[in-house]
């Protein structure tokens, strides 16, 4: 028995030790423990917390205040919990915190500071920018990072909010009331789905569905590229042209009823928009919107110009290499001395005044190349003349001008087809 004594006290001594050890793990410094586990061994934190352990998150700028609060199976804003949020950066970052081997002084005064509140500890860190990077410091120390290691820490709330504005899917019937600056009246849009048969209407009177379904598909899946301000004032709304609305689109998408207001486009290209009901300024491409540029006229797919054949007596017609100009008298036409098959003009004369345009036009550019003029010239005294005037707009669409007023783009090949087919008149 004696012989059996010293290992049994060895072996003792050790369990004893283990469970020492065990006891003292708990207090190690702030996020130490969950840090040795995920880091591999060359690799050091200043302190690591996974999303379980992380109870609040507070942002103090020196122009926003913000909270982050943990509800369990998500990450909300305080006061604005029902909105959804992108919070995978963030916690991406605090659960790997990387440590910066390069001390600097602490911060005199902190651009940010973010109050880290975990289940077991709290934690300040405190963010000052500089020409090299942050100086960041956690109270005891500071450290300098690169601007973009640190990213996650330097949103603002808008930064993490979802930009999504809608996800529906495409219901088998759903409609549209169109109005605003855009509409002189109200447009109502709406289709069905009846029998794998598709019926579109505008004002009660039946399109192509092709026209209408790219629209109802933009607002379905609709998602703005950032959120521009958080509960945004009325003079906010003021200084971007949504207290006038360009544009108000009424939905009723599959059961879901929803307003959206539109600002005028801006010089840039891109819109403002709100839903009705949400705190959310947000922004987004007037390009990828069509619901903007559509407009009774373009779904209709009426001529914008009604033409006067019976009392047009001289069309004249210039672009920067051609010149002509056609008299109209008592059954005969005659372009510089020469005549020309009556029937043949009258041909001519629909293709220039049959104007079907293609999209609203939301903004002018700079500069604008223009590439056929048209004078038509009446007999009556009243409205003795017109002037249609096509300008350069994209590779797609040119401008028309109808008596100095820019509001539609017509298709490109428009200018090309009214050129070769004058010519082809002699």
């Amino acid at each position: 028995m004696k012989r059996l004594s010293a290992p049994l006290c060895g072996l003792s001594l050790c369990s004893l030790l283990f469970c020492v050890v065990l006891l003292l793990l708990p207090l190690q410094p702030f996020g130490a423990a969950a840090a040795a586990q995920n880091a591999m061994p060359s690799e050091k934190f200043l302190f690591s917390l996974s999303t379980q352990e992380l109870d609040r998150i507070l942002f103090r700028k020196k122009n926003q205040e913000f909270c982050l609060i943990n509800l369990g199976d998500r990450f909300a804003l305080e006061g604005y919990e029902e909105l959804s949020l992108n919070t995978d950066k963030l916690t991406t970052l605090l659960e790997h915190f990387p440590l910066s081997s390069i001390k600097k002084n602490v911060p005199s005064s902190p651009d940010i500071e973010i109050e880290i509140i975990s289940t077991q500890d709290k934690l300040t860190l405190s963010l000052q920018d500089c020409e090299q990077g942050i100086i960041l410091s956690d109270g005891a120390q500071s450290y300098l990072y690169p601007t973009g290691a640190l990213e996650p820490l330097l949103t603002d709330a808008e930064d993490l909010i979802d930009t999504t504005t809608s996800s529906i899917e495409l219901p088998q019937r759903a409609a549209l009331k169109l109005s605003g600056a855009l509409h002189h009246n109200i447009l109502s849009l709406s289709y069905y789905i009846e029998e794998q048969e598709y019926h579109a209407f505008c004002d009660d009177e039946e399109i192509s569905p092709d026209l209408l379904f790219p629209l109802f598909h933009s607002l379905c899946r609709l998602t703005a590229e950032q959120v521009e301000i958080l509960s945004p004032s009325a003079e906010d709304l003021e200084a971007v042209g949504i207290d006038s609305p360009f544009l108000i689109v009424d939905a009723q998408l599959a059961g879901e009823n929803f307003s959206l207001l539109f600002s005028p486009p801006q010089e840039d290209g891109s819109i403002y928009l709100i839903k009705e009901g949400t705190p959310l300024l947000f922004s987004a491409s007037a390009e990828q919107l069509p619901i903007l540029s559509a407009t009774q006229e373009t779904l209709l797919e009426e001529s914008l110009f009604r033409g006067n054949y019976k009392d047009t007596t001289a069309v004249a017609l210039s672009s920067e290499n051609f010149s002509y100009r056609f008299t109209k008298w008592d059954g005969q036409v005659l372009c510089q001395g020469k005549s020309v098959d009556e029937k043949e003009f009258y041909d001519f004369y629909r293709l220039c005044t049959t104007l079907i345009p293609k999209q609203a036009l939301l903004s002018e550019p700079e500069s604008a190349k223009l590439l056929l003029k048209l004078d038509l010239s009446y007999t009556n005294p009243q409205q003795n003349s017109d002037r249609i005037e096509f300008y350069s707009y994209n590779e797609e669409f040119c401008m028309l001008s109808i008596n100095g007023k820019r509001k539609f783009l017509l298709e490109q090949s428009i200018v090309e087809e009214i050129l070769s087919t004058c010519q082809g008149l002699f």
